[in-house]
């Protein structure tokens, strides 16, 4: 059985009639072993336009998409050319910095169901989402045997740290090394700058603890030839 079939059976039966989508991306991101896993809050728009809902975007994504379909490239968001809102381009800017291919990287939301604007849901009723969708979260999680998440959102980083922890995951993510959490100031500075400075220790990637790591993994990937594999490998 393909993971995605898998995936579709963790979707809880009361979100699959709402609208919103539990996939950002196609088949081929989910195909095999991925070391990160991109997790947004919830899909903006219209709640109550039931064009696409949760299981309509599940199904056609497992029988009709294209395999490497991705919504960062392919997709239309606010209006703007497929590929070319500012959140898409930045993204899969730094996502292609970080060596990775954004077709193949697993991208989708904490919670299911769509909403203008991420304050439009009640703090309660957002938590009990996120309970609702944290099953699939967690066998994308196990089955690819992801190695990082990055999650868009401070508040939908929730579910995969303990509330004690900024970075650290929940003890029982197993192979789970890092919780990213985008809207850190820090951690931007350090992802999207490309000099990846080793030796200066007043530079934020060797005093920040997750600037560390992706200094240390595109060490370890670095090789005879330079720094060719991808991090987190």
């Amino acid at each position: 059985m393909l993971l995605v079939e898998e995936l579709v059976g963790c979707i809880p039966e009361e979100l699959k009639r709402e609208s919103g989508k539990a996939f950002h991306c196609g088949r081929l991101a989910f195909s095999c072993q991925r070391d990160l896993y991109v997790l947004g809050l919830n899909p903006g728009g219209d709640p109550g336009d039931l064009s696409e809902t949760v299981e309509r975007n599940a199904t056609w994504v497992l029988r009709d998409a294209p395999e490497d379909w991705a919504a960062l490239l392919d997709q239309s968001w606010r209006g703007c050319i497929p590929g070319q809102a500012p959140l898409q381009r930045t993204l899969r800017s730094l996502l292609e910095r970080l060596g990775f291919e954004p077709r193949e990287v697993p991208f989708s939301d904490v919670v299911f169901a769509r909403s203008r604007q991420a304050g439009h849901i009640a703090d309660a009723q957002k938590q009990r989402l996120m309970e609702l969708c944290w099953p699939f979260h967690r066998a994308v999680i196990q089955q690819l045997g992801v190695r990082v998440v990055l999650c868009l959102y401070l508040q939908g980083s929730v579910g995969v740290r303990p509330p004690e922890s900024r970075y650290e995951p929940r003890p029982d993510l197993s192979g789970l090394r890092e919780v990213l959490i985008w809207n850190d100031q820090v951690l931007a500075r350090v992802l999207c700058d490309t000099g990846w400075p080793e030796g200066r220790p007043d530079y934020p990637a060797n005093r920040h603890p997750v600037g560390r790591q992706c200094v240390l993994a595109r060490r370890r990937s670095a090789g005879p030839t330079g720094p060719e594999a991808t991090p987190w490998r």
